[in-house]
């Protein structure tokens, strides 16, 4: 059995199936991240997944299991403890990205448990989905579409005026600690499918691409998805075909798809230069 015959097998098609429900679901919480500059802390989130991992091997836990675990409770704690030790966003992910990996590589040390294990947390292990895993992830996706949908008035107020939006009511701090903490739970999610080092393919890469070519929030957040998927389905499909991992091909294919779009909007740039000039 080879090449796309594969998807016939029940952990592949799982597998397959994941990729594409995330990159569907999750991919807009890239847009909202982006937007509010919060992408950056996505590597302080990581280092709370090794932390977790570390933890959940010298606890006899699964090690993805904790490490999205601590992710997500370190994204739900993030803006209270930068409100709490009175300091900003830069200087509390340092905090955070410093303590954690500190405290994780003295817990490998002093537990004695197999580092390598850990750190298997930053390439995923989506070949190990369960059907338990999958409707999880379905259901959680489905329900980060649904608070995107909620927050829409609030995200697009934010976006175009902050000031504007406190006037109107939206506490701009809060939200913007309400989209990390959903940040936090999309990478959580994404460990097991594509690893903590390939986050982005799922979440950064479709919503680059999306943004530059959008009219609008809700253009963006569409875009995001759509590109998510093809992403997900030309990196399976070359995965298959020429024997690949399917986490890297997943990531160059969200590469190429971010390279496609820059090269779009940069012709599209061209022709109304070119239209300007003529009508001049």
């Amino acid at each position: 059995m080879t090449g796309l015959s594969l998807l016939l097998l029940p952990f592949m098609l799982r597998a397959a199936t994941g990729l594409i429900v995330a990159s569907l679901a999750l991919s807009p919480v890239g847009v909202a991240a982006l937007a509010l500059n919060l992408a950056g802390l996505r590597f302080t989130l990581m280092h709370l997944g090794l932390l977790g991992a570390a933890a959940g091997l010298a606890g006899g836990v699964d090690p993805f299991l904790a490490g999205m675990t601590f992710i997500a409770g370190g994204s739900l704690l993030f803006g209270p403890v930068a409100d709490w030790v009175k300091l900003d966003v830069g200087q509390t992910s340092s905090l955070f990205m410093t303590g954690s990996l500190a405290a994780a590589f003295l817990l490998l040390y002093k537990a004695d448990v197999p580092a390598m294990e850990a750190f298997s947390i930053f390439t995923g292990s989506i070949l190990t989905l369960t059907p338990r895993d999958l409707a999880v992830l379905s259901l959680f996706g489905a329900g980060v579409l649904a608070v995107l949908g909620l927050w829409y008035w609030e995200l697009n107020l934010m976006l175009f005026d902050q000031e504007l939006a406190a006037a109107l009511g939206v506490r701009a701090s809060a939200f913007r600690y309400a989209v990390l903490a959903l940040l936090g739970l999309a990478i959580g999610a994404c460990l097991k499918l594509v690893g903590a080092l390939m986050v982005d393919a799922l979440l950064m890469l479709p919503a680059m691409a999306a943004l530059p070519l959008a009219r609008n929030l809700k253009h963006a957040l569409v875009l995001s998805s759509f590109f998510g998927l093809i992403s997900s389905t030309l990196g399976i499909v070359a995965s298959l075909q020429w024997d690949l991992p399917i986490s890297a091909s997943v990531a160059m294919a969200g590469v190429l798809v971010l390279a496609a779009s820059q090269g779009v909007r940069s012709i599209w740039r061209l022709r109304s230069s070119s239209a300007a000039r003529t009508s001049a």
